[in-house]
């Protein structure tokens, strides 16, 4: 009993990894596999947006 409990624990693990192969090849923002990951963020280089320095009263 307990070495069929296993089996199928192991096929269904499989199909679940099968399934989730199959969707992340169509979706556009998963990167290829092969693809060098270097840890630039393309969007590090931009500025951060302006705030200002103090509120004028904020419990006002």
């Amino acid at each position: 009993m307990k070495k069929s409990s296993e089996e199928e624990i192991k096929r269904a693990l499989e199909e679940k990894l099968r399934r989730e192969r199959k969707t992340a090849s169509r979706d556009p923002f998963v990167r290829a596999e092969n693809e060098d990951d270097d840890g630039y963020d393309p969007y590090s280089d931009r500025r951060p947006a302006k705030e200002p320095l103090f509120q004028h009263d904020p419990w006002a």
